[in-house]
């Protein structure tokens, strides 16, 4: 997905909260509640190690979205990928340290890559064409979740799936499909995921997130305009999503 300027937003804050216990940037003096910035750019998407020494991020430079390493405090920046003619988005450190996978962009093209945190031995591991985004890793670190592009034709929403990846053997399983479905996260076990799903191909709307093991048929997701708990559509009326009783993973 490409972001709008609301998005592009500074790592001031993800510095302030998230710098671990006892580091030199902790130890210093900064009031309780205030953000202290630590890049001077249009910079984004940090995915912090996880020690949470060091974080990638994403820089808006000369145009294209490049990827950048540095400690979690700002210092020792240095730029891992940005060659001509490509974007970069959505990157993601695994929990063991040792690779970061990320989404190469050419033209309309979208591929997901992993690599070594100091950029060498990157490659592709999806398919060509399947247009992949949000890479998730799963917590052993054998393999990711990911969903397909919904904004292929935007701002029309189209159908999207949900993805696990083994990096080892590229072995693609489909989780969820049927609809919307977006930005998978695992539960720190492994055994669910959360989503943001929407229920048909719509307009761009606001989409609840939906919770639950995942499963490999697609969900029966029954609109209904009763209730609460309601989510407002592109035409500003409410529905309701419910999906059948979920599984765990295989």
């Amino acid at each position: 997905m490409r972001r709008s300027a609301i998005e592009i937003l500074s790592l001031s804050l993800v510095a302030a909260l998230m710098l671990p216990p006892g580091s030199d940037a902790a130890a210093q003096t900064i009031p309780e509640g205030v953000a202290i910035p630590v890049t001077y750019s249009q910079n984004y998407d940090p995915s912090l190690s996880p020690d949470g020494s060091r974080m990638v991020f994403l820089k808006a430079l000369e145009g294209r979205e490049q990827l950048f390493i540095a400690d979690s405090d700002g210092s020792n920046e240095q730029r891992l990928l940005g060659p001509d003619g490509v974007d970069i988005e959505d990157p993601a450190w695994s929990p063991d340290g040792r690779m970061i996978a990320y989404i190469r962009i050419v033209g309309s093209s979208k591929s997901m890559h992993v690599m070594n945190p100091d950029g060498s031995d990157d490659r592709v591991v999806t398919p060509t064409g399947q247009s992949p985004i949000h890479p998730a890793w799963m917590p052993d670190s054998r393999s990711i979740l990911y969903c397909t592009d919904d904004d292929l034709r935007p701002p029309q929403k189209n159908a999207a799936e949900i993805y696990r990846i083994d990096i080892a053997r590229r072995k693609i399983t489909t989780l969820v499909s049927g609809g919307v479905n977006t930005y998978p996260v695992p539960s720190p076990d492994g055994a669910r995921i959360a989503l943001g799903r929407c229920s048909t191909p719509i307009a761009r709307s606001s989409s609840p997130i939906s919770t639950g093991r995942a499963s490999k048929t697609s969900p029966t997701i029954r609109p209904s305009t009763d209730g609460p708990h309601g989510r407002l559509t592109g035409r500003g009326s409410r529905s309701r999503a419910t999906a059948t009783p979920p599984t765990r993973f295989s």
